[in-house]
Order: structure tokens, then C-alpha cells, then sequence
């Protein structure tokens, strides 16, 4: 190996190390965020009977296990419709009428989810 490459390699891992505490810093945090969101979804769909619930479990669980690589857990979701907020809280509240409640909560985790795309800042967490 030439000491170009050396160099070169050496430069990249300095580089690459401050995006590495970074998302140490920041992307847990992120994460937990979406996790709430995923969980409260899955609790209003199961209110409302809309059968999606399972859908955003699973969406919950893979952020769970994204979270657990940076060794940390996310508290436990919410266990009752009280707990919930804002379109989360519509949509178990929504009775047969929860086709639109859903649809605008989806719409608000879309929203939720595109402010941390930008934010997130380690690759794998990414992939996700």
C-alpha cells in the first residue's frame, strides 16, 4: 500500500468519525421519536378496528432494533386511548367513521418521517 492510500484512509476515518458521535447524539433520540409515533398508530388502529395495527407494530419493532444497536431501549408505548395525542387520539376515537382518521394519521407519520430523514445522520439508521 502506497502512503497515498494510507493517507487517504487515515483522512476518511478522521472524517468519518465526528458523523459517528453525531449519530450517537442525535439519532436515538430521532428514533424513540418515531417509535412513540409507530406505537400510539398501532394502539389507535387497534381502538378503531381498523386491522392495521399489525403494520405499524412491525414498523415499531424495526426501529426498536435500530434503537437497540446504539445500546439504548425506548419506554413502553402507550397502553390505553388516554395516553393518546393529536391524529393518534382521532382515529381510536374515530368509531366506524375511522377510514379518514386513519388516512390523516398516516398522513402526520409521513410528516413525522420526512423531518427525520434529514436529521438522521448514520447510514444504517437510514436503511431502515
Amino acid at each position: 500500500m502506497r502512503r497515498r492510500h494510507l493517507l487517504a484512509a487515515a483522512a476518511g476515518a478522521v472524517l468519518a468519525r465526528p458523523a459517528v458521535a453525531s449519530a450517537q447524539a442525535a439519532d436515538p433520540a430521532i428514533l424513540t421519536d418515531l417509535i412513540a409515533r409507530e406505537e400510539a398508530a398501532a394502539l389507535a388502529h387497534r381502538k378503531a378496528g381498523s386491522g392495521i395495527e399489525a403494520h405499524e407494530t412491525a414498523h415499531a419493532m424495526a426501529l426498536r432494533t435500530q434503537l437497540g444497536a446504539f445500546g439504548r431501549g425506548a419506554p413502553a408505548g402507550p397502553r390505553d386511548s388516554a395516553e393518546l395525542e393529536g391524529a393518534a387520539r382521532r382515529l381510536a376515537e374515530a368509531g366506524d367513521r375511522w377510514l379518514p382518521a386513519a388516512i390523516a394519521l398516516e398522513e402526520d407519520l409521513v410528516r413525522a418521517y420526512r423531518k427525520a430523514v434529514v436529521r438522521l445522520v448514520g447510514p444504517s439508521v437510514l436503511q431502515t
